[in-house]
């Protein structure tokens, strides 16, 4: 998700939304009572936690005996596929729906900021695991949680972190890779370079800003890691857009 168009909230019982549609992507995530969200005919149950992202040009409405509540955001090039709507829960914590609510905080007081472009991304890390088959291994899903909501901190610890695992780091990295397709550092990595692609496409900032907004403490050390996986320097790549 490249841009936060705009984000609000029904944060009184509503009972019916009539149908409408957008030009762009909206996602809605339901907090509060339940009902059916119908969409071009067919109709979606929703409680609370349900998540629903609607495709652009679809018609779609809400309607409940009981009303509901929900927080509601449009956003340019999501990056998403597909011509019927994407339905999803959100995890028990409700990890999403708390980042959901820094988001819609920061942008209403400062618009769309550099820490509204990292929300956002967070916000679509969560968005693709919860799309995906559920992890089979409780404690990789877990420690997959912490990746995204940490990877912007040059301080998180691999090992730390995963001395609270109850495996050998060795046999859990192995798990973990079976799982994700890659090794927790990898993992983390790739997390941190996902985000700096998009501050660069989305933002002004300077690269040592980015550098630092990403998880890395050291500017030299993100221009060589970057490289490796995209075959550019930051400078060269944001030339593109």
């Amino acid at each position: 998700m490249h841009q936060l168009i705009s984000i609000g909230s029904q944060d009184l019982s509503t009972y019916v939304c009539k149908s409408h549609r957008h030009t762009c992507w909206e996602i809605t995530y339901y907090y509060e009572g339940s009902g059916f969200n119908t969409t071009n005919g067919t109709r979606y149950p929703f409680s609370e936690g349900t998540v629903i992202c609607q495709p652009p040009l679809l018609p779609h409405g809400d309607d409940s005996k009981e009303g509901y509540k929900n927080i509601y955001f449009l956003v340019g090039d999501s990056g998403f596929s597909g011509s019927e709507p994407l339905v999803f829960r959100d995890s028990a914590n409700r990890e999403f729906l708390q980042v959901l609510r820094l988001l819609y905080a920061e942008f209403h007081e400062n618009g769309n900021s550099p820490v509204t472009a990292a929300l956002l991304q967070v916000l679509s890390e969560y968005i693709r695991r919860l799309l995906s088959p559920s992890r089979s291994n409780y404690y990789v899903e877990l420690f997959e949680e912490k990746l995204i909501r940490n990877f912007s901190n040059p301080h998180l610890s691999l090992e730390e972190q995963m001395e609270q695992i109850p495996f050998s780091k060795n046999h859990f990295r192995r798990i973990f890779e079976q799982e994700t397709g890659c090794p927790p550092k990898e993992y983390l990595t790739r997390l941190r370079i996902s985000h700096a692609k998009e501050l660069l496409r989305s933002t002004t900032l300077r690269i040592n800003e980015i550098c630092f907004l990403c998880g890395f403490s050291d500017p030299f050390y993100f221009s060589r890691i970057f490289r490796k996986y995209t075959g550019e320097s930051p400078k060269d790549w944001r030339k593109t857009f």
